[in-house]
């Protein structure tokens, strides 16, 4: 058999018993023999990702799925393509496929299936840019701040970038003669 293919069954003649790729033929008159091939299958593992969805063809895998589930596997067949596309959770997003995909120009991914392929998918948390308001009167500091009356707010002194769900902890100390009052938000 070719590459990806097994031996399936005869027409027109009698298997070998106990050798079924060979068969034998009593010629009485003209006669066709012929062997059907077919496709070999394989199972497709996708990755369980963090922070999102795969899908595809009789995939939908995500953080709550264990490898072992039916949707995370799935049975594909030799020489066939097979397209997968993600949906990142709220506050992340998409990075990078792995595996056997091949990176189309759209966020999807397509693997040809010639062996037992995989499939991951890899998701970044987003990050944002925490402003800290100048304080009248005082110093908020922490995780990259040191923000003081009378700084520029656009510095980084009053800046940093924090990551989706992380926590970060501050605190301020009130200049001579005044008392911190309370935690503002804009």
């Amino acid at each position: 058999a070719d590459t990806g293919y097994s031996f399936a069954t005869w027409s027109g003649c009698t298997p070998v018993v106990g050798t079924p790729t060979h068969c034998t033929v009593a010629m009485t008159a003209d006669t066709t023999v012929s062997a059907t091939f077919t496709a070999n299958t394989y199972t497709l593992q996708v990755s369980v990702p963090a922070h999102g969805t795969i899908t595809g063809t009789g995939i939908s895998c995500d953080p709550s799925d264990l490898a072992s589930s039916a949707d995370c596997r799935e049975t594909v067949t030799f020489d066939q393509q097979y397209t997968y596309s993600v949906a990142a959770d709220t506050g992340y997003s998409f990075a990078a496929w792995g595996g056997d995909c091949v990176t189309n120009g759209d966020g999807t991914c397509t693997i040809t299936a010639d062996t037992t392929p995989t499939v991951s998918a890899t998701f970044t948390a987003n990050t944002y840019t925490l402003q800290v308001s100048v304080p009248a009167h005082g110093t908020i500091t922490g995780t990259g701040i040191s923000c003081a009356t009378g700084g520029d707010a656009t510095s980084a002194d009053c800046r940093e970038t924090v990551t989706f769900a992380q926590q970060y902890t501050y605190s301020v100390a009130a200049d001579t003669g005044y008392s911190f009052a309370a935690w503002g938000d804009r």
